[in-house]
């Protein structure tokens, strides 16, 4: 089946780039964002600044990581105040020091680094800026996370034509559609009941964390990954760990909404009403 998956879609290969389609993955990963912010109703408050600078610290740190994974690529080259070279051949842009090491497109960024920064860079984000409960914010960064990791391992394994790297992304993204189609059924079924709905929703975001877990960890740490891949899933289980304390420990929690009655004072028809002026 994963087999027939994957030459069904190698056809993807032929008509969009691979950058283009690394941006189509992130624009969907944004809306994923939005989407599950909102099932907490905290689309109300600007998610969208958390998204993009927790996405380019993402960034940065991958590229970062794989620098250091492939410093040889880099010692030695010559400095250069222009970014582009000028010869009888052509012009080459990037290529000399420093601005060799913001060449992207090149591919040069490490997945799962790139991976652990987001959900931990987004969770301190949260509590620290947005003011966010755990419970809150668990599935909002775990899922979309997730896809942008699953959906790089899909368009890699196409791309380079690796069917084990497609395979580790298609299980994980596939469980992604079904945590949002899950989440979309629940929000109708109780749309009424907006309290089971969301008590509904932190238990499959807890549950969603800790399936994520076990599925990266047995499958990426018994694969051929690099030590600093290794290293930063042991950061990701640390935080998974850390992450599914506190959401017990808040889900223990008292909301403390206090209920406050209001009487309304009874008007009589057709009677003037008399305003006592308090200035004095």
């Amino acid at each position: 089946m994963v087999n027939f998956i994957f030459l069904k879609l190698q056809f993807i290969t032929q008509y969009i780039s691979f950058p283009l389609l690394l941006i189509l993955i992130f624009i969907w990963g944004l809306y994923i964002f939005w989407r599950d912010s909102k099932m907490t109703k905290k689309n109300k408050n600007s998610v969208f600044d958390m998204f993009f600078i927790t996405s380019t610290l993402m960034i940065l740190w991958g590229r970062v990581m794989y620098i250091v994974l492939n410093l040889n690529d880099y010692v030695g080259l010559p400095w250069s105040i222009s970014p582009y070279e000028r010869y009888t051949d052509g012009v080459f842009f990037f290529r000399l020091l420093p601005w060799r090491y913001f060449a992207l497109w090149d591919g040069g960024v490490l997945y799962i680094p790139m991976f652990v920064v987001f959900v931990v860079i987004a969770t301190l984000y949260a509590l620290a800026v947005k003011r966010w409960r755990i419970r809150e914010i668990l599935g909002t960064i775990i899922i979309p996370s997730t896809f942008l990791l699953s959906t790089t391992f899909l368009a890699t394994g196409l791309y380079s034509n690796d069917i084990t790297i497609f395979t580790q992304g298609l299980y994980m993204v596939l469980f992604v559609f079904f945590y949002q189609a899950l989440q979309f059924i629940l929000s109708i079924i109780w749309r009424n009941k907006m309290d089971l709905f969301f008590k509904t929703y932190f238990f499959i975001s807890i549950f969603a964390n800790a399936f994520i877990t076990i599925y990266l960890s047995i499958n990426l740490l018994n694969s051929p990954i690099t030590s600093i891949d290794r290293w930063h899933m042991y950061i990701f289980i640390i935080w998974s760990i850390i992450i599914t304390i506190l959401f017990v420990i808040d889900m223990n929690k008292s909301t403390h909404v206090k209920e406050i009655h209001i009487k309304s004072k009874k008007i009589t028809p057709n009677v003037p009403i008399r305003i006592h002026n308090t200035e004095k």
